[in-house]
């Protein structure tokens, strides 16, 4: 008899459980919001392939704006953090998307490398629904951390998913010294964007899953 309500109790706080996740409240959402920048809040140059190669129409837009690929590669290089390699055709680059002739490429130097952050991301081919997997890094200076929930709309319901519209602001933790070189803030103006962004109003939207509140990703739904 005991063991019957023991089960019964526990399938009971078990549905509590999961249904205290599905609360679209304070609590809840600050955990959704949360895992969503802990996943996608890495502040970073946004300089994924290596090594750059450097096409002739990257050169001929090198004095067009401060921020030109070459010109953010050449402060870079100012910095020691990459190094210039030579051009030509490599038998090694098999992306799609590679430019048909190579002026020059950038390789990460050993300070570079110490900086690259490499994880894996999940790719989406929406035309034929399938992802996969796959290795993707970059030079990354902060992170961003959930600062406060503001606001959220009432959830509203999608097909199978539920979903909500959360206001809210992030704060950065600490920032790499290197990131802070006032020579970056031409090449990289979106550092002290990222930074000048802390604090103010930011939007997500988060759907409902097995383990609670997380990024609404349109995927294949």
């Amino acid at each position: 008899m005991k063991s019957h309500l023991a089960l019964a109790v526990a399938g009971a706080l078990s549905l509590m459980a999961c249904d205290s996740k599905a609360q679209a409240n304070d609590k809840e959402l600050r955990l959704g919001v949360a895992n969503y920048l802990d996943k996608k809040g890495e502040l970073c140059l946004d300089l994924t392939e290596w090594p750059l190669s450097i096409s002739p129409a990257n050169m001929e837009m090198k004095n067009a704006a401060p921020d030109t690929i070459v010109a953010k590669m050449e402060t870079l290089t100012a910095l020691g953090l990459t190094a210039e390699a030579p051009g030509g055709d490599d038998p090694k680059d098999t992306r799609p998307f590679k430019p048909d002739v190579v002026v020059k490429r950038y390789v990460l130097t050993d300070a570079g490398k110490k900086l690259y952050r490499e994880k894996e991301v999940t790719v989406k081919d929406y035309r034929s629904k399938t992802s996969k997997q796959v290795k993707e890094g970059d030079l990354c200076y902060a992170q961003k951390k959930l600062d406060k929930v503001i606001a959220w709309t009432k959830p509203i319901k999608t097909g199978e998913w539920l979903w909500v519209h959360v206001t809210y602001s992030y704060k950065v933790g600490p920032v790499a010294a290197w990131a802070r070189n006032p020579t970056l803030s031409a090449a990289f103006p979106d550092i002290a964007e990222n930074l000048r962004l802390a604090g103010t109003e930011q939007k997500v939207y988060l759907k409902l899953g097995k383990q609670g509140w997380d990024e609404y990703d349109i995927g294949f739904d």
